[in-house]
């Protein structure tokens, strides 16, 4: 089952995708699982964790740049005579009381995030 995914970007943003960004994509592919259930893909990344990860500290308003970034940012992937475009979140909420950044995963999206996963997260056994 071999995919082909090719990433498009908005003109907006055809900056490289920022450190951030690469950050809470790499928390939330080491959340997912492949028991996640269909319906609730949503996940809670501690900002505390991000703050190590990112290696500095994280204002709000870097924490919307970067999630509008991969709210923006698509991809397409051809399956066969399929072809699915997507974002890389749905969605995404800071939630300063409880220190968390909540991430949704299109239930499309999930099974080639779970690919990913297994590439780039596993392969490190992290």
């Amino acid at each position: 089952m071999h995919k082909h995914i090719k990433e498009q970007v908005y003109k907006k943003n055809q900056a490289p995708t920022s450190l951030l960004e690469k950050s809470i994509m790499y928390m939330l592919l080491g959340e997912l699982q492949e028991d996640n259930p269909p319906k609730a893909r949503y996940y809670k990344l501690p900002i505390g964790k991000l703050r190590q990860l990112f290696g500095q500290d994280i204002t709000t308003q870097a924490l919307i740049e970067a999630t509008q970034g991969l709210l923006l940012r698509t991809f397409v992937i051809e399956e066969g005579k399929k072809v699915m475009g997507s974002s890389y979140i749905s969605s995404a909420m800071n939630i300063p009381e409880e220190n968390m950044l909540e991430v949704g995963v299109n239930s499309m999206v999930h099974p080639y995030l779970l690919q990913l996963r297994t590439k780039y997260i596993d392969a490190l056994q992290l």
